[in-house]
C-alpha cells in the first residue's frame, strides 16, 4: 500500500497474497503482469457493484479502462485510470473542508496527500478500519510530486502520468495499478457513501 497499490476491493485475495510474499518491487510488477486477467476480472465485479447513480459516468469510463488494458492499449487505459481517480479525490476534497485552503479553495496535491484519511492498523483494527487504510494509504505514493532536477518515477504516480508521457511512467503494471486505484477508491466511496461533490 505504501508503494501506492491499493488493497481493498481490488486485486482478488489469492493476488493479495502473491503480492505479499513479493520480495521486491520487481517482484510485485511480476505479480501484477502474471496475474492482469484475475485483477481484471475483480476490477469488473467491483465496478458491477457499484449502485450510485451518480457515478455511472466514472464506473463506465474505469470499464472502458479495463477493456482497453484487456486489448494492451495500456497507455490509454493508464491516462484515463488516473484522470478519473483524480476526478473522484477533487470531489472528496470539496465534499470534505478540512482537505481545503481556509478559503475553501483546491490546496494542492500535497495538503491533499496529507489530509486524507489515516488508520493506525494494529491488532485491534476492524475489518472496517483495514480496508479503510488499504484504501487511502495508496494515496501518499501515488500524490507524490517530483521536480525536474529528480528522475521520473517508475511506479504508478499521478504527477509523473499528467507531466512525463513516456517509458518510465507508462507502463503495463502502472496502468494496471492506476485502474485498481480508481476501482477501489470508487468502490469504497459507492460502498460507504462518502460525502462527495463531483464536478464532472
Amino acid at each position: 500500500m505504501q508503494e501506492g497499490m491499493p488493497l481493498a476491493w481490488v486485486p482478488p485475495a489469492d493476488v493479495i497474497r502473491q503480492l505479499l510474499v513479493a520480495g521486491d518491487a520487481p517482484a510485485r510488477t511480476a505479480v501484477l503482469d502474471d496475474c492482469r486477467p484475475e485483477i481484471l476480472a475483480s476490477c469488473s465485479e467491483a465496478l458491477a457493484a457499484v449502485t450510485d447513480a451518480r457515478f455511472s459516468a466514472q464506473k463506465t469510463l474505469l470499464g472502458e479502462c479495463v477493456r482497453m488494458t484487456e486489448r494492451g492499449m495500456f497507455s490509454g487505459a493508464q491516462a484515463l485510470a488516473a484522470n478519473v481517480w483524480d476526478t473522484l479525490v477533487r470531489g472528496l476534497a470539496f465534499a470534505n473542508p478540512a482537505w481545503l485552503t481556509d478559503k475553501g479553495w483546491w490546496p494542492g496535491y500535497a495538503k491533499i496527500g496529507r489530509s486524507v484519511p489515516t488508520v493506525d492498523v494494529d491488532d485491534d483494527a476492524t475489518i472496517g478500519q483495514f480496508r479503510k487504510a488499504a484504501v487511502f494509504l495508496p494515496f501518499a505514493k501515488t500524490l507524490e510530486e517530483f521536480r525536474r532536477q529528480r528522475p521520473v518515477p517508475e511506479g504508478f504516480n499521478r504527477h509523473a502520468t499528467a507531466h512525463a508521457a513516456g517509458a518510465l511512467q507508462y507502463t503495463a503494471a502502472n496502468a494496471v495499478i492506476a485502474l485498481m486505484l480508481a476501482v477501489s477508491v470508487l468502490r469504497e466511496i459507492d460502498d460507504q457513501a462518502y460525502p462527495i461533490q463531483l464536478h464532472a
